[in-house]
């Protein structure tokens, strides 16, 4: 299961007046999404606000009035919406499966449900051998330099003659 927990601002796409201008902006007030990949099913809640945006385009729903809430499901081949009078209506759930999916962790698990998958080393070929990679860290405190600053080694230590 993997659940993300945000703030930030959300941009509608499209809906500005001339292509030279920003798309109108929200602020979303709180964001968390809940992903459970062995059910393959989903809950994301937000809530938008309009905070100090000014509306600069078109589109409905402009300006933003109060805080309401969003709350998607999905499970399996069947997803919905919750209103903001907390009715739910249908939603594509093929898009909503395709999301799932498709994010950084998804793509992996998918990947390893096929039984002919098999998970291997990692190598990068230089000057005809192979050698694992390997990323190293070095502390440039224990050097002179600012505590906590760091810099990442070449993976692949260079010989010298």
């Amino acid at each position: 299961m993997r659940r993300v927990v945000a703030t930030g601002c959300e941009r509608i796409v499209g809906q500005n007046f001339t292509a030279d201008q920003d798309w109108n902006r929200v602020d979303l007030q709180s964001y968390t999404q809940t992903i459970d990949y062995g059910s393959k099913s989903a809950k994301e809640e937000y809530v938008r606000v309009q905070g100090n945006n000014p509306r600069i385009g078109g589109g409905t729903g402009f300006p933003i009035v109060g805080a309401p809430r969003t709350t998607n499901f999905a499970n399996g081949n069947v997803a919905w919406t919750l209103n903001a009078q907390g009715q739910p209506q249908a939603a594509d759930a093929e898009v909503r499966q395709f999301l799932l999916w498709v994010s950084p962790h998804g793509f992996v698990k998918a990947a390893l449900q096929d039984p002919n998958v098999s998970v291997t080393d990692r190598h990068f070929v230089r000057t005809d051998r192979t050698r694992p990679a390997r990323r190293r860290t070095l502390e440039r405190g224990d050097r002179g330099g600012q505590a906590g600053d760091s810099q990442q080694a070449d993976p692949l230590p260079r010989e010298h003659p």
